[in-house]
């Protein structure tokens, strides 16, 4: 499946940073960036996990769970060009 492209947007955010995220701090760097998918990240993070591009990562708090993004994630994004291998 393929990711819409605010999907995208969040994802390639997301690859940014080698870090866990929340949905609250991504929120506010998709803001803070003027990228779409402000406001609405929850739902964009968990229609990337059921995709496979993003990973549930386990936490102290299993109501804040924290995001990363997926070898699957990684893959599609080296394949469309938006990051390069390491």
């Amino acid at each position: 499946m393929k990711p819409t492209q605010t999907e995208l947007n969040v994802l390639k955010v997301m690859s940014e940073k080698d870090t866990d995220w929340n949905w609250m701090v991504l929120d506010r760097m998709l803001a803070v960036n003027q990228i779409s998918g402000f406001g609405n990240v929850a739902n964009i993070v968990l229609s990337l996990v059921k995709q496979g591009f993003v990973s549930v990562v386990p936490g102290d708090t299993p109501s804040k769970p924290r995001y990363r993004v997926s070898e699957q994630g990684r893959n599609y994004l080296f394949d469309v060009g938006i990051i390069s291998r390491t």
